[in-house]
Order: structure tokens, then sequence, then C-alpha cells
């Protein structure tokens, strides 16, 4: 099955789902384990995770289906990652480099949308030139969400974002290059996330390290420093394999 089939497939099929029981469903599973093994083959690099889903013990307004950087997150709660959001209509879908939810209301609280929309201000402000791509969308998206559902904090939380219409859905080609074009983007971003902006905030076995090490050594300490990320990632360690996308 394509890409561009399984985009159709569920823009189509889901509001149809959501008129069964969530429990052992196959639009559920689809989004879960079919969407996400697709992607996988596609993308074919261990430093990604890929996970979907349709809800947690009942249908989601918006159903997601993301890609994290081991690195950055392995969960769509926090951090920054590359995710699939259909429209609450489903009269489309995007692509977005979005941003994790639940971590940030912990912090802001009432305030959570505009932190999130200040932080991607500043993610896209350290991506530079990003307009090298059809219709591409610079911060906020609309899913035609209301105010209080979870989405329309997703659609705050977008850094960069493409559109693509359930009628002109485009082939795989496209939505390959569309796909590896966000890699690349969320790769640049987590390499901007590793590198300290000043020397005050280097550790002392930091010093004098140039990029390409110092981004090599800070990857291997936030594996250390965290005990899941480490369990999962230690063995992917990417700076030494050669995975680099």
């Amino acid at each position: 099955m394509s890409l561009s089939h399984a985009q159709k497939i569920l823009l189509d099929k889901y509001p149809k789902a959501k008129l069964q029981p969530f429990s052992n469903n196959k639009m559920a599973e689809y989004i879960r384990n079919k969407i996400p093994n697709m992607l996988n083959n596609v993308i074919n690099n261990d430093r990604y995770i890929i996970s979907g889903s349709p809800g947690k013990g009942n249908w989601a307004s918006v159903p997601w289906i993301a890609i994290f950087d081991r690195f950055i997150t392995d969960t769509a709660q926090d951090g920054f990652y590359i995710v699939y959001l259909p429209k609450e209509d489903f009269s489309g879908i995007y692509i977005s480099l979005n941003q994790g939810v639940t971590s940030i209301k912990k912090i802001y609280g009432a305030d959570t949308k505009e932190a999130l929309l200040v932080r991607a201000s500043d993610y896209l402000s350290r991506l530079g030139e990003v307009d090298d791509i059809d219709n591409i969308i610079l911060g906020p998206i609309d899913l035609g969400a209301s105010a209080s559902r979870l989405p329309s904090y997703y659609e705050k939380g977008a850094i960069i974002s493409k559109f693509y219409d359930l009628e002109q859905i485009p082939n795989d080609d496209v939505l390959t290059k569309d796909l590896y074009y966000f890699i690349e983007k969320y790769f640049y971003l987590s390499i901007k996330e590793l590198i300290p902006t000043s020397a005050s905030s280097l550790e002392d076995d930091e010093v004098g390290l140039i990029d390409e090490d110092l981004r090599c050594l800070r990857e291997h300490k936030r594996i250390e420093r965290n005990r899941k990320l480490s369990d999962r990632a230690k063995k992917y360690m990417v700076c030494m394999s050669g995975l680099w996308f």
C-alpha cells in the first residue's frame, strides 16, 4: 500500500470508524501499526521511533502518527517531533514539525497556548530559511478544532507544516520528498538543541570540542542521564554508527 493511499483511507474511513466500538477496531489498529510500519520502511533509520494513536480508550477527535527523534523525545507529550494531523472534519491532513503539549501545560497552565506560540517562533528562528518547499506553512495551523479541545494546542504548537487536501493528496514521490524535507529540518533543529549557544553553558569535559564532537558527546550524555531513553536508544548511538540522516 502507498503513502498516498494510506492517507486517503485514514481521511475517508476514520469518521465512519468512530461510530463503531473502539476496542479491537481495524481502523485503530491501522493507525497504531500499519501506517507507522509503512513510514518506518520509508525512513529506514533507527534514530527515529514512529508511533500512531487513534486515542486512548476512546476515539480521538484528531488521531495522529508521529515520528520521534530518540535523542529529543520518545513521546508526544514533550519535546518536538514530526506528526501527521488530520483536520477535525477530515477534509485534509497536515504534516507538521510540532511540539509536545502535556509537559508545557504542566509549566504554563492557562498560558500554554501562548507559550507554544512563543516556543514555535523560537524554533522557527533557529531553523532559518525554510521556504524552499511548495506551500510551506510557518507557525500556527488550522485543524478546525474548538478552543477547549487538545488539537487546538497542536494548532499553536506548529513550527512548520504542509497541508494535503483530501481531494488532492499527492503521489508517493511528492509525499516521500516532503517527508524527507521535514526529517532534514527536524534533524537540523535537534542539532541546534544539543549544541549550546554560549561558552558559559559548556560543561568541563565539553570545553574545546568542535561542534560535531560536542554534539556526539551531548547525545551520549542525554542517553546516559535518561534511563528510559538509554534502554531504548543506547544501541543506536548515531554518532558512533554512522546513521546520520
